[in-house]
Protein backbone atom coordinates (compact mmCIF):
# COMPACT_ATOMS: atom_id res chain seq x y z
CA UNK A 1 0.00 0.00 0.00
CA UNK A 2 0.69 3.48 -0.75
CA UNK A 3 2.50 5.90 1.81
CA UNK A 4 -0.50 8.35 1.96
CA UNK A 5 -3.18 5.45 2.24
CA UNK A 6 -1.03 3.61 4.67
CA UNK A 7 -0.74 7.03 6.84
CA UNK A 8 -5.17 8.08 6.70
CA UNK A 9 -5.74 3.89 7.47
CA UNK A 10 -3.75 4.72 10.39
CA UNK A 11 -4.79 7.34 11.71
CA UNK A 12 -8.29 5.95 11.49
CA UNK A 13 -7.64 3.15 13.87
CA UNK A 14 -4.84 3.90 16.10
CA UNK A 15 -7.79 5.79 18.34
CA UNK A 16 -10.67 3.43 17.17
CA UNK A 17 -12.40 0.65 18.86
CA UNK A 18 -10.84 -1.21 15.80
CA UNK A 19 -7.59 -0.22 16.91
CA UNK A 20 -5.97 -4.19 17.41
CA UNK A 21 -6.43 -4.78 13.91
CA UNK A 22 -3.43 -4.61 11.27
CA UNK A 23 -5.00 -3.15 8.09
CA UNK A 24 -2.00 -3.82 6.23
CA UNK A 25 -2.69 -6.81 5.22
CA UNK A 26 -5.33 -5.64 3.41
CA UNK A 27 -4.99 -4.30 -0.52
CA UNK A 28 -8.29 -3.56 -1.18
CA UNK A 29 -11.28 -1.63 0.83
CA UNK A 30 -13.57 -4.78 0.46
CA UNK A 31 -11.00 -6.59 1.80
CA UNK A 32 -9.84 -4.63 4.80
CA UNK A 33 -14.00 -4.42 5.52
CA UNK A 34 -14.48 -8.04 5.48
CA UNK A 35 -11.50 -8.68 7.60
CA UNK A 36 -13.04 -6.27 10.36
CA UNK A 37 -16.03 -8.19 9.56
CA UNK A 38 -14.57 -11.59 10.27
CA UNK A 39 -12.86 -10.01 13.47
CA UNK A 40 -16.05 -8.72 15.31
CA UNK A 41 -17.52 -11.96 14.71
CA UNK A 42 -14.62 -13.69 16.36
CA UNK A 43 -14.97 -11.78 19.40
CA UNK A 44 -14.74 -13.25 22.51
CA UNK A 45 -16.83 -13.35 25.52
CA UNK A 46 -16.52 -10.40 27.85
CA UNK A 47 -15.45 -12.32 31.20
CA UNK A 48 -17.49 -11.36 34.36
CA UNK A 49 -14.75 -9.25 35.83
CA UNK A 50 -15.02 -7.07 32.80
CA UNK A 51 -18.53 -8.00 31.57
CA UNK A 52 -19.60 -5.85 34.58
CA UNK A 53 -17.27 -2.64 34.13
CA UNK A 54 -18.22 -2.44 30.20
CA UNK A 55 -21.96 -2.50 30.67
CA UNK A 56 -21.83 -0.19 33.59
CA UNK A 57 -19.78 2.15 31.22
CA UNK A 58 -21.72 1.11 27.98
CA UNK A 59 -25.31 0.74 29.26
CA UNK A 60 -25.89 1.18 32.86
CA UNK A 61 -29.60 0.79 32.66
CA UNK A 62 -29.24 -2.18 30.53
CA UNK A 63 -32.20 -1.70 28.17
CA UNK A 64 -30.34 -1.47 24.98
CA UNK A 65 -28.18 -4.45 25.76
CA UNK A 66 -31.31 -6.39 26.90
CA UNK A 67 -33.04 -4.89 23.82
CA UNK A 68 -30.10 -6.52 21.24
CA UNK A 69 -30.01 -9.55 23.07
CA UNK A 70 -33.66 -10.49 22.79
CA UNK A 71 -33.17 -9.70 19.12
CA UNK A 72 -30.27 -12.14 19.27
CA UNK A 73 -32.94 -14.89 20.80
CA UNK A 74 -32.03 -14.75 23.99
CA UNK A 75 -34.53 -14.44 27.09
CA UNK A 76 -34.38 -13.90 30.31
CA UNK A 77 -33.88 -16.53 31.82
CA UNK A 78 -30.35 -17.82 29.78
CA UNK A 79 -28.67 -14.41 30.02
CA UNK A 80 -25.86 -13.02 32.08
CA UNK A 81 -23.84 -9.98 32.39
CA UNK A 82 -20.79 -12.15 30.30
CA UNK A 83 -23.33 -12.71 26.98
CA UNK A 84 -24.29 -9.00 27.71
CA UNK A 85 -21.75 -7.24 27.49
CA UNK A 86 -20.39 -9.30 24.48
CA UNK A 87 -23.22 -8.90 22.70
CA UNK A 88 -23.12 -4.76 23.27
CA UNK A 89 -19.61 -5.00 22.20
CA UNK A 90 -19.92 -6.89 19.29
CA UNK A 91 -22.90 -4.35 18.29
CA UNK A 92 -20.41 -1.32 19.06
CA UNK A 93 -17.88 -2.90 16.88
CA UNK A 94 -20.47 -3.53 13.81
CA UNK A 95 -22.06 0.34 14.36
CA UNK A 96 -18.06 1.18 14.06
CA UNK A 97 -17.52 -0.84 10.95
CA UNK A 98 -20.52 1.41 9.18
CA UNK A 99 -18.80 3.86 10.42
CA UNK A 100 -15.77 3.58 8.60
CA UNK A 101 -17.17 1.61 5.64
CA UNK A 102 -17.39 4.95 3.92
CA UNK A 103 -13.98 6.40 5.24
CA UNK A 104 -12.12 3.25 4.55
CA UNK A 105 -13.27 2.95 0.80
CA UNK A 106 -12.91 6.52 0.06
CA UNK A 107 -9.43 6.06 1.00
CA UNK A 108 -8.82 3.44 -1.42
CA UNK A 109 -10.72 5.11 -3.93
CA UNK A 110 -8.15 7.72 -3.44
CA UNK A 111 -5.23 6.05 -3.60
CA UNK A 112 -6.61 4.43 -7.11
CA UNK A 113 -6.87 0.22 -5.08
Amino acid sequence: MGKIINEKLKKLFNDGILSHLDYTDYETADDLIEGVEELISEEEIIYYSNAIKYLSEYDASLQESLSIAHDFGYGLNNINSEILATILYQQNLREELYRLRSDIKNIYAESGN
